[in-house]
């Protein structure tokens, strides 16, 4: 195809995407960069970049990750290709939601032996992409935080208070942890045991 089609085919697109502008998005020359356009969302935003020969890029990133979801580049062929893609892109951001962190306590005698679990605990569920925030607390300090958070966790020191403690804290999940999971300081299987109890709460 000769180049001057390709990069007309450009130029109508990068203008129609202004055309795509409605409630839910917004559309929006990039002030930092002349060659991106921005396409922003509630959740997220898609940077459309126009690279040389008619080379156009997509990357959709996260508002709350600051992270990219999802990433494509093509070369423009003919306009029917390019909004074919685009609309594939758009699907992809409406599939990007915020699900709101869960908070979560791990509680043991005295919550400074728990804090080297925790950050494994943390370190996995990163690397899992579940939004999860874990924090230690001794037990007698559960009172005054508890109401924050989603899911109390009972190391096996402590696990003798859970009847107690699910009596005291009627609204909150509360479970005992293993110490097959605890002793061994097992992140995977815990952040399994948390994700399952968080999906399917008693």
């Amino acid at each position: 195809m000769d180049a001057f089609y390709k990069d007309l085919y450009v130029v109508y697109f990068r203008k129609w995407l202004f055309n795509q502008q409605n409630k839910t998005c917004i559309v929006y020359n990039d002030p930092q960069d002349q060659d991106t356009v921005i396409l922003e969302k509630k959740n997220c935003f898609c940077k459309i970049t126009f690279n040389l020969d008619s080379i156009i890029e997509f990357t959709i990133i996260n508002k709350k990750t600051n992270k990219a979801e999802f990433y494509l580049h093509f070369q423009m062929q003919n306009l029917n290709h390019a909004c074919k893609l685009f609309y594939e892109m758009l699907e992809n951001m409406s599939q990007i939601t915020n699900i709101p962190t869960k908070k979560i306590l791990l509680t043991c005698s005295g919550g400074l032996t728990t804090g080297y679990f925790v950050e494994k605990l943390n370190t996995t569920a990163q690397l899992l992409e579940l939004n999860y925030t874990i924090q230690a607390i001794s037990l007698e300090r559960l009172g005054q935080v508890s109401q924050e958070h989603d899911l109390i966790l009972l190391a096996p020191q402590v696990s003798y208070q859970c009847a107690l403690l699910k009596e005291k804290y009627k609204n909150k999940q509360i479970i005992k942890i293993p110490a097959t999971i605890f002793a061994r300081y097992d992140a995977y299987k815990l952040i399994e045991l948390i994700k399952d109890t968080l999906e399917n709460p008693e």
